[in-house]
């Protein structure tokens, strides 16, 4: 639903989907969390993509003389935030995946050496 309300790759879908990743892992249910997991590093790596776009059109404008990039200030600081965040959760993110397919790949062998 939240997905409907703002833009499909914003940073809360992101959260959202890695907060019920957690709760997968929290119910032993490793599938389930692996796909969150994997859902929120695509969006948050799409984001970041965007992100981009939109500082270097920012970036851009201010190049160009444009008026509005003037009134574009404080909001280039919060993209540049946003950035910066999402930046440095990604590697975290991508390192709970691998752990996530880690632990079921040990899951599956003990299963088939019993």
């Amino acid at each position: 639903m939240l997905e409907h309300l703002v833009e499909p790759d914003h940073r809360r879908v992101v959260e959202l989907n890695f907060r019920i990743c957690l709760v997968y892992e929290l119910v032993s249910k490793i599938r389930d969390a692996i796909s969150y997991c994997a859902k929120a590093i695509s969006l948050c790596k799409s984001h970041i993509q965007n992100l981009k776009c939109s500082k270097d059109a920012s970036l851009a404008g201010i190049d160009g003389g444009d008026a509005s990039a003037a009134e574009g200030g404080s909001e280039k600081s919060t993209v540049e935030k946003e950035l910066e965040q999402l930046t440095s959760i990604l590697p975290d993110l991508e390192k709970k995946e691998n752990s996530y397919r880690c632990n079921l790949f040990c899951f599956m062998c003990l299963l088939l050496y019993r």
